[in-house]
């Protein structure tokens, strides 16, 4: 069998067949180009779903050859809970695929980035950058970044990796040495600021 396209895990699966009428319903299935190609639990289909994380390293370093140098290699819909090691992604496996072009890898649910040392250069992250508020810079146990981002920092990543977040030691809002309001915030790098849900300044 083949890697299926996706996998439906922590369900109830009414299969119809005669022989699960007395049976324990099973958890989990797979499907491929819309078929379904396999019902079981949790662990029999998530043991069908992908590949190990170096076939995931494999398959960027063979884009990267097929790319010209320093430009950004891109991927999406990773999902560490469908690799076989069961883990995220770090700048050491990125690094692997490729140094001579910057890579970003997005989490399948659009909630996560992971690059390179590269990118990471290029985007301005590193040991001393502080995460901004509604968002994670994951950092090895030594405080670099493991090339995970969360939330703002992800989704503040633009092509090109510009990170466009600035974290501020204070809400200029609050700050009355502002005799002009919000209306010079863009001048510090302020593009847009939520209270509360409700987008009170933006540039």
């Amino acid at each position: 069998m083949t890697v299926p396209d996706c996998v439906f895990v922590n369900g109830a699966i009414q299969t119809m067949s005669e022989e699960q009428e007395t049976t324990t319903l099973p958890t989990a299935m797979a499907c491929e180009a819309g078929i379904f190609t396999a019902v079981g639990s949790d662990a029999e289909v998530l043991a069908l779903a992908g590949p190990a994380t170096e076939s995931v390293v494999e398959a960027l370093a063979a884009r990267a050859e097929q790319t010209p140098a320093d430009t950004l290699v891109e991927a999406w819909g990773f999902d560490d809970s469908l690799v076989a090691e069961d883990r995220r992604l770090t700048v050491i496996d990125l690094d692997r695929a490729s140094t001579r072009h910057p890579i970003m890898v997005r989490h399948t649910s659009n909630h996560g980035i992971y690059l390179n040392s590269v990118a990471l250069a290029e985007a301005g992250i590193n040991t001393d950058t502080p995460a901004p508020g509604g968002g994670v810079i994951v950092r090895f146990t030594d405080g670099t970044p493991t090339g995970e981002l969360r939330e703002i920092p992800a989704k503040r990543i633009e092509p090109g990796l510009r990170a466009d977040f600035v974290v501020l030691d204070a809400d200029p809002l609050a700050d009355e040495s502002h005799s002009e309001g919000p209306a010079d915030l863009s001048a510090i790098g302020v593009l847009r600021t939520v209270v509360g849900g409700d987008t009170v300044y933006q540039a």
